[in-house]
């Protein structure tokens, strides 16, 4: 099976908005930087500050499990599913960033939506990596035959 750029333009636009998105935190870490007078390489300064860093660092910090896991998916199971739980785990990205920001309680339901974004991310590249296995090692696609079963 070869890869066209068509397979995989959604999950491109997906990882740029990420991109984007962990940027624009960056900047308002930068302004919170101004506002307070923390200087580079400085952590520590008032609450507001530390719960803007922490929720930019914390962003950074998942990137490396979520954009694989949305790839994964992706490829080897949906392009389209994958991409839509990508723009979905993003904007949960945003709503833990601003809840945190208002007070470290608040970012609670934004990061549990993203969690739910990525163990589905997970789990249906995993039965597409499977899939792919299995159709490739014995012949059996087990996909077509559920399909088939399920549509008679």
């Amino acid at each position: 099976m070869v890869i066209e750029l068509e397979d995989v333009a959604l999950l491109g636009a997906t990882t740029i908005a990420h991109s984007l998105q962990i940027a624009i935190m960056a900047g308002r870490v930068w302004r919170m930087r101004e506002k307070y007078k923390v200087d580079v390489p400085e952590t520590n300064g008032p609450p507001e500050f530390i719960r803007t860093f922490r929720a930019h660092l914390n962003t950074i910090e998942w990137a490396p499990v979520f954009l694989p896991s949305m790839w994964m998916c992706g490829i080897f199971f949906h392009q389209g599913i994958a991409a839509s739980l990508g723009v979905l785990y993003i904007y949960y990205r945003e709503k833990y960033f601003m809840g945190y920001v208002q007070d470290a309680s608040k970012r609670v339901p934004g990061f549990f939506g993203g969690a739910r974004c990525i163990k589905a991310l997970i789990a249906l590249g995993m039965v597409g990596i499977i899939h792919n296995l299995v159709k490739t090692y014995t012949g059996i696609d087990f996909i077509t035959h559920v399909k088939d079963t399920y549509s008679q």
